[in-house]
């Protein structure tokens, strides 16, 4: 999540906040134009997109065709107040964007150092991690570091319990308003202090990949897949390879706390089981993964019954995955 604040000096001696308008609205507004410019590409365009919309109703004026930004502009006492609105929320700034008069914020979900980079949500859910929060911290140039800057402020927020991405997306997205709030009001009162990262404890937070989305039975427990699907599944469907060397989608995955007697005992290896409606698969730890609905490689989307009847005319050897069980 990358958001961006200058304090600029004002030409009659004052100053001018230069700032994201980062509400809730505003701030789930940019996520949603963001997705949709992830599912269709960057040259698809809103026709009114709802930060827009609140800003005109607000009687901002907004500019169009800025290149990477679009900015909106009112008067405010001797303030000028600057609202930017960013394109991509990964997008990595060009050198003249960094003036030395400006500052520039970033609002970055996590608890800084940890989790640097452009999936800190995922990779706090995938370590399982019972902490997670908001920072507001000054944006450098890429050759000093990517989220290395001092900070301003910091909201922290406990992970809920099988917490998916979305939900923990929305609720740091509300506490990242508030604090960006908070902190740009300090500063155009004079209060505002900034710490240093700490140099310790550093760790990155990388985009995710398709290896991240690769299940291995044999190292990974049930868990820590389930963990991943809600970390990612919403981006990358979790895959594992077949021994035909086609990929299987694993949809709807769930610990299996009490697994039949009739699971395979060796990693890797799996059953149907009918109560269940399930692919039972038996991973690290002991553990047994149970999935609903799995997608071969060329095919269609299909109920773990459907497919697993259908394995061998698929050209899989079912003595390599198990047996059905009726009950």
């Amino acid at each position: 999540m990358t958001t961006e604040g200058h304090l600029l000096p004002h030409q009659h001696g004052g100053t001018s906040s230069r700032f994201f308008s980062w509400d809730a609205t505003s701030f789930r507004a940019l996520f949603c134009r963001n997705y949709i410019a992830q599912t269709y590409g960057k040259k698809y365009t809103l026709p009114q997109i709802p930060m827009r919309k609140l800003t005109a109703a607000r009687g901002f004026r907004s500019l169009e065709n800025l290149g990477s930004f679009a900015c909106i502009t009112c008067s405010h006492d001797t303030h000028q107040n600057r609202i930017q609105e960013l394109d991509d929320s990964t997008t990595i700034f060009r050198r003249q964007s960094f003036c030395s008069t400006h500052r520039r914020l970033n609002v970055h979900p996590s608890l800084l150092p940890a989790y640097r980079g452009a999936a800190p949500i995922q990779h706090a859910i995938m370590n399982d991690e019972k902490e997670t929060g908001v920072c507001i911290v000054n944006m450098l140039k890429r050759s000093e570091g990517i989220d290395a800057g001092p900070i301003w402020g910091t909201q922290t927020l406990s992970l809920p319990e099988n917490a998916i991405f979305s939900d923990l997306r929305d609720k740091l997205a509300i506490k990242g308003g508030q604090l960006l709030v908070s902190v740009l009001r300090d500063m155009m009162a004079g209060k505002a202090v900034s710490k240093a990262q700490a140099q310790t404890n550093i760790s990155f937070a990388p985009t995710i990949s398709f290896k991240d989305a690769t299940l291995d039975f044999t190292t990974m427990s049930a868990e820590a897949i389930v963990r991943t699907y809600r970390a990612i599944g919403h981006q990358r469907p979790l895959t594992v390879y077949l021994p035909t060397i086609k990929t299987l989608q694993m949809h709807s995955p769930s610990v299996h706390a009490s697994p039949p007697p009739y699971t395979p005992a060796v990693p890797g290896r799996a059953c149907y089981s009918k109560p269940d409606k399930a692919m039972l698969i038996r991973c690290a730890d002991n553990s047994v993964l149970s999935v609903l609905k799995v997608k071969q490689e060329g095919r269609a989307l299909l109920d773990a019954r459907e497919w697993w009847s259908g394995a061998k005319s698929f050209g899989l050897n079912r003595s390599l995955l198990g047996e059905i069980y009726e009950s």
